[in-house]
């Protein structure tokens, strides 16, 4: 699971907005589309790509923008991102965080265990001596003043018998010799507990956000030769992650790739604004590269590098694109142009889900089929009222005859 980062959008002194992120690449530009959305005339659509990796390691990539991606004021194409970097995109400063709920649910480290003081120096044994006598009725024992008790609680010292003191009246009273004192060894390390609640339960740790993870694309080659009836799929990967894809079949004008409205891909970096990368045109699928892309054409295991299609004159001059060339499609394999160090484009044959009818129910519309029942209640009400409607024909007879 990538690590949940916090990025910050300033513009000047003032935050704008605050975005968390755990995922494993982050696009930032104009584009609604990105997963971070930025409103300035300076930022292209797709301006830059931050990358996270699993272990930790941060990194942001230029998408080729026009203005350039600067972090911490320094104009960077591709390079390394730490905790409070500022990320400068066109008129917007973006500053890299840790997010606070990240940050509190970490473990506490366990803090060093406090050097315990050192217990007392045992005193001597003292040997077996005789007291005093004192009187018949005296019961006191005078003792040597304790030794300082250590920190920690010594446990009870240990004897070879029961220990008895004689008290006999007009008799000496003999106190047995103290036994060795051995400190109790000092108690591990123990790492600070969870806060409690108040009723004594221990609060259990958040659970992380889970959040899906990039789809890795499918790099195998089907066999499609013997099929007829086939479309092509465009891929846009990061490295081997799958960022879009779109399939198209028979398309009647040509599937543009770039920045402009009129682009179904949306991609920056690109040579022109609009590159028609797929066309359809006499049976054959045509996929069209620029003199400054690279890439391969992989048929039936053998791949082929672009330069080598170039110079074997494999790859046919397009006409409406000046220093453009296309290959067609193999119906055994694929076509990958490198547009970044991991941005690409790829397509490959696909077979066309077939098309399923929707139920007659599905396709009425319900909206001019309850003005119908409106009106036809309408025109039945008219009818019926037409029909009972109380007429005096006698009368109507009566006033023709007396006419002269």
């Amino acid at each position: 699971m990538a690590t949940p980062i916090t990025l910050k959008v300033f513009r000047g002194d003032e935050l704008v907005r605050t975005e968390q992120f755990n995922r494993e690449i982050i696009k930032i530009g104009r584009l609604a589309s990105a997963h971070l959305c930025l409103e300035d005339d300076k930022i292209s659509r797709i301006h830059s790509v931050i990358e996270v990796s699993p272990e930790g390691n941060i990194s942001i990539i230029d998408m080729g923008s026009a203005e350039g991606t600067f972090v911490n004021g320094k104009k960077v194409s591709r390079g390394a991102l730490r905790l409070g970097d500022q990320i400068t995109l066109g008129g917007l400063r973006i500053v890299l965080e840790v997010p606070e709920g990240a940050a509190a649910a970490a473990p506490p480290a366990a803090p060093a265990a406090a050097a315990a003081p050192a217990p007392a120096a045992p005193a001597p044994a003292a040997p077996m001596r005789e007291v005093e006598k004192a009187p018949a009725m005296s019961r006191a024992v005078s003792a040597p003043a304790p030794a300082p008790a250590p920190a920690q609680a010594a446990k009870p010292r240990a004897t070879n018998g029961p220990a008895r003191v004689g008290f006999q009246a007009g008799a000496p009273a003999v106190v047995p010799a103290a036994a060795p004192y051995a400190p109790a060894p000092a108690a591990a390390a123990v790492p600070a507990a969870a806060p409690a609640s108040a009723k004594g339960f221990k609060r259990a740790p958040a659970a992380p956000a889970v959040r899906p993870k990039l789809r890795p694309a499918d790099r195998v080659s089907e066999d499609l030769s013997s099929e007829s009836d086939l479309g092509v799929e465009l891929r846009i990967l990061w490295g081997d992650s799958l960022l879009e894809a779109a399939t198209y079949v028979r398309p009647k004008q040509p599937v543009l790739v770039g920045e402009t409205e009129k682009c179904a891909l949306k991609l920056e970096g690109l040579p022109v604004p609009e590159l028609p990368v797929l066309r359809f045109l006499d049976g054959d699928y045509r996929f069209t590269f620029t003199r400054g892309m690279t890439g391969v054409v992989e048929e039936k295991g053998t791949r082929v590098p672009f330069g080598e299609l170039v110079k074997g004159r494999k790859a046919i001059s397009d006409d409406t694109i000046q220093s453009a060339y296309w290959v067609p499609v193999p119906k055994a394999g694929a076509v990958r142009a490198e547009v970044g160090a991991r941005l690409a484009i790829e397509a490959r044959p696909k077979r066309p889900a077939p098309v399923k009818g929707a139920p007659f129910w599905e396709r009425i519309n319900y909206q001019f089929l309850n003005l119908f029942l409106v009106l036809l209640f309408l025109q039945a009400g008219f009818i019926v009222a037409a029909n009972n409607f109380p007429y005096d024909t006698d009368i109507v007879a009566d006033d023709l005859f007396k006419n002269p």
